[in-house]
């Protein structure tokens, strides 16, 4: 069984949430199909609000959303455990993310394990949509209408 593992926060999912997973399943899929499971570590609500800000749904609901997703195997609650932390509880060998993440350090250091291939996802749509920059752009409409 060949097993995959991303992580995202997942709020508000649009084009580019199922872009990414459904291009980490056909990765999967080419090298084993039929015998793999793409783990999703969904991140939690009190992680999401250290990390970035409060979801606009709340953990359950996403869970939900993406579990029934035919791309998802398994959805499961991320609280902040490091991808070597989750790779030894996982067993992954492949750890799926956006190709806005290459070069940071938390994912050059997992490409250099041995029984791990870091893939980074590349969005085709010209304007990427973000649920963080459509969070940023609702702040500023709600303020604008407070002045």
């Amino acid at each position: 069984m060949i097993v995959g593992y991303t992580t995202g926060t997942f709020d508000e999912l649009h084009a580019g949430h199922l872009e990414h997973l459904n291009e980490c399943k056909g990765v999967l899929d080419k090298i084993s199909p039929g015998n793999n499971n793409l783990i999703v570590g969904l991140t939690s609500d009190e992680l999401a609000l250290t990390q970035k800000r409060k979801p606009s749904q709340c953990y359950e609901h996403r869970k939900i959303v993406l579990s029934n997703l035919k791309c998802v195997d398994e959805v499961i609650k991320h609280t902040g455990q490091t991808k070597p932390e989750m790779l030894e509880i996982l067993g992954y060998q492949y750890l799926f993310i956006g190709n806005e993440y290459k070069g940071t350090r938390e994912y050059s250091e997992m490409e250099s394990c041995v029984n791990v291939t870091v893939h980074y996802t590349v969005p085709s749509l010209d304007d990427r949509p973000s649920s963080s920059k459509l969070a940023d752009e609702r702040n500023v409409d709600v303020l604008k209408q407070l002045n």
